[in-house]
């Protein structure tokens, strides 16, 4: 038996590391922080001890905890102790350091001294060394000036007979592509994330997203018509994008900012509603009828047979022009097809048409009972077999931001209530409030709305609704 321990000791003792090269990396784990060090397990006869201050914030904080990973460099072994270093030549210097830096792949402590026409001068603990203008940062500057003062990390490129070539551009892309293999293993399509443009393009923005830069087509920065790039976003600008194409074979990443929050589609029956009046303008003219924008992304269609007012039309630039502001009605609402089909006014209006076997006339105004109230709206009993819906859309509310609690605070239950009929639509009766047939409705304020889910169709609020 004490045959075998010894035996399996040895083995363990074999897997410790006594001996160590300068600027090698070693990988460990924290075992405790004191005031002044961070004790890290490297698997050797002793502890690592990395100097607290090396790795401080500027809060004097921490960005690691007992029991986290932790990589680091050595740098001396002095009574017993390995020491190490996440920094190399962060104090005085000598060429000895500069070679082993180079020799082992291992970045250096800078501070940009000064700037010529060639690149920068860079003291490294008092070794004066070079960095050629081109890898002082992996994106070209168009002020190079800002780099000076500034202390920095270089990997040394070449160090012979006194004559010293850093690069921090080296630093950066070692970094970066770290990174990228970081965001090949958790990056999806699909995925929302943040990043910054970093280059502005005429066909679109370059958007750095950690360790690799992504594209942002023209097409894909707003729903609305992009002429130029910089109309919507600026370089430096921190924007929320879209992940929609991912191809790391050869290292293209396709994003969207107009589909960060999502498609405008996916919400138009909650925005517009059948029968209302809305105002947009003219985006296309074509022979079979004109297209109309009422939010960006969303367009609809006048038929060119609802624009004649009965006089027969050859191509819709005979009654309209691109860019006329107008007020259409919604007609109907085909989501899955992404389609609205608009009327210029409201055909229904002064028809009587039939629901719940009795009569009843679009623009006729009549009184009703508070049945219940709803997140998009309230329904109104009109009499025994007809109900109809007061859409959030239709309401002016006192208190914006919390409409349930105004609509049941100034619409109780069972309360007699003025409305007009303002739409019939497969049965479904839509009302509005007398008066208010002349104002808009204000898309931007709805949409702001619409962010709690206040609203809901004509359609979808009658679901599964017992009339």
């Amino acid at each position: 038996m004490s045959e075998d321990f010894g035996k399996l000791l040895d083995q363990q003792m074999e897997n410790i590391r006594s001996e160590f090269r300068y600027g090698e990396k070693i990988d460990g784990i924290v075992l405790s922080i004191t005031t002044n060090s961070i004790l890290v397990d490297i698997k050797a006869k002793s502890e690592g001890i990395i100097s607290r201050t090396e790795l401080n914030d500027k809060d004097g904080e921490l960005p690691f905890k007992v029991g986290d990973a932790i990589s680091a460099f050595y740098d001396d072994t002095i009574n017993g102790e390995v020491i190490l270093t996440t920094k190399i030549a962060s104090g005085d210097a000598d060429y000895s350091d500069l070679i082993q830096a180079m020799t082992n792949n291992v970045s250096v402590d800078g501070r940009v001294m000064g700037k010529n026409s060639a690149g920068f001068n860079i003291d490294i603990g008092g070794i004066r060394a070079f960095c050629p203008i081109s890898q002082i940062s992996n994106y070209p500057s168009d002020n190079p000036d800002e780099f000076v003062g500034k202390s920095m990390n270089f990997m040394v490129l070449e160090c012979d007979d006194g004559n010293v070539v850093v690069s921090h551009r080296k630093v950066v892309d070692q970094s970066m592509e770290q990174e990228k293999e970081e965001l090949k293993t958790g990056l999806s399509e699909g995925d929302v994330i943040s990043g910054v443009v970093r280059k502005i393009m005429d066909f679109g923005a370059f958007v750095s997203i950690g360790g690799i830069d992504g594209l942002i087509p023209i097409s894909e920065l707003a729903w609305d018509r992009v002429k130029k790039t910089e109309d919507v976003v600026k370089e430096g600008e921190t924007v929320k994008v879209k992940v929609i194409a991912i191809d790391w074979s050869k290292d293209r990443i396709t994003l969207s900012l107009k589909q960060a929050d999502g498609n405008p589609w996916d919400k138009v029956e909650l925005n517009f509603m059948l029968g209302t009046k809305y105002q947009g303008f003219v985006t296309r003219l074509m022979d079979f009828g004109a297209f109309v924008q009422l939010q960006p992304g969303i367009e609809g269609l006048i038929h060119i047979s609802k624009l004649g007012a009965g006089k027969r039309l050859n191509h819709a630039d005979e009654v309209l022009e691109p860019g006329q502001e107008i007020d259409v009605y919604i007609d109907n609402i085909d989501k899955d097809r992404r389609r609205l089909s608009l009327l210029l006014e409201n055909v229904q209006t002064g028809r009587t048409m039939e629901v719940g076997g009795k009569e009843i006339t679009v623009g006729e105004e009549c009184t009703g009972k508070i049945e219940s109230i709803k997140q998009y709206g309230i329904f109104i009993k009109l009499n025994a077999s007809q109900t109809g819906l007061l859409h959030v859309s239709q309401i002016k509310f006192d208190d914006q931001a919390n409409q349930m609690r105004d609509m049941h605070k100034r619409f109780p239950i069972g309360e007699d209530i003025a409305v007009k009929v303002k739409e019939i639509h497969a049965g479904k009766i839509s009302l509005g409030m007398p008066g208010n047939d002349d104002e808009k409705v204000d898309y931007s304020k709805m949409e702001k709305d619409n962010d709690s889910g206040s609203f809901g169709s004509l359609g979808g609020a009658f679901d599964n609704l017992k009339l």
